[in-house]
């Protein structure tokens, strides 16, 4: 009794309850799969700028000295500006996967999601990564942050298509288990807390998410000079088992959730309306 008591107190310290958490999550479904095409664009949009920007500030920090550990911090404002500012990444949009299961509502509405928003964060991640190149000195790839561009751009386009597999499904269990988290959370300083760690793991870890790298490995084949006729291979044979990855490792790992199960068993959660 005292601990409830504690909890509506710190209204901003403790968890959602079930109650409360079924309510959110199933809000969240809705919107994501009855908007138009229209808000769907524009906020991937806005989701592809906010990760494209983390990521630019992740090669800075690296640049500058901070090493991977500050870059892996920098690049959690990615995510979080994405759940505050209520974006569209293709990444945290395998939640959907949730109400398809549960038939609240159709695959061909989570493939609308994910295709629009896939597009989208694509759009945005290219043109940031013109536009910054655009901005950068002459002798960028004779600078530090163009050196780090290429290191980053070479190791994520050297590696096998299983190796890519297995880091994307890595990647976006992390990513999907700090969007969840986040929306445990009552208040914006827990929603940022809940997302830090995970996110920060996976970069630490070298694991590779698909929206990262379509602005990591453009921005490193333009500080290499490799013209754009050029980038199909380098480009596409990351971010094609990447995605799969990051879908497959999305999905699983929302099952593998006790609270999630719980839902199902007991009828409370985002399937029921």
């Amino acid at each position: 009794m005292e601990d409830n008591e504690n909890n509506s107190q710190n209204g901003g310290d403790r968890m959602l309850n079930d109650q409360e958490y079924a309510f959110s999550f199933s809000a969240v479904l809705d919107k994501k799969t009855s908007g138009s095409w229209s808000y769907l664009w524009h906020a991937g949009l806005l989701a592809g700028v906010c990760i494209s920007l983390a990521a630019y500030g992740y090669l800075v920090a690296q640049a500058a000295g901070a090493g991977k550990l500050g870059g892996a911090v920098i690049f959690c404002a990615g995510l979080i500006m994405v759940v505050l500012l209520q974006g569209e990444l293709f990444t945290g949009n395998m939640i959907l996967g949730v109400g398809a299961v549960r038939r609240r509502f159709s695959w061909k509405r989570v493939l609308r999601n994910w295709g629009w928003v896939y597009l989208s964060n694509f759009v945005a991640s290219i043109v940031l990564a013109y536009a910054l190149y655009s901005a950068s000195d002459p002798d960028l790839a004779e600078s530090a942050l163009g050196k780090i561009s290429l290191k980053v751009m070479h190791a994520k386009t050297a590696r096998t298509f299983v190796q890519y597999l297995v880091l994307g499904f890595c990647c976006n269990a992390l990513v999907v288990l700090a969007y969840v988290m986040a929306l445990f959370a009552h208040d914006v300083k827990g929603k940022m807390l809940c997302i830090l760690f995970p996110v920060t793991l996976f970069v630490l870890c070298g694991f590779e998410h698909c929206v990262a790298n379509m602005f990591l490995i453009p921005f490193g084949l333009l500080a290499e000079g490799v013209p754009f006729s050029a980038w199909t291979r380098p480009l596409f044979s990351n971010l094609i088992p990447v995605t799969l990855g990051n879908i497959a490792g999305g999905l699983v790992i929302l099952f593998l959730q006790p609270r999630f199960m719980k839902m199902f068993r007991t009828n409370d959660g985002a399937g029921d309306q």
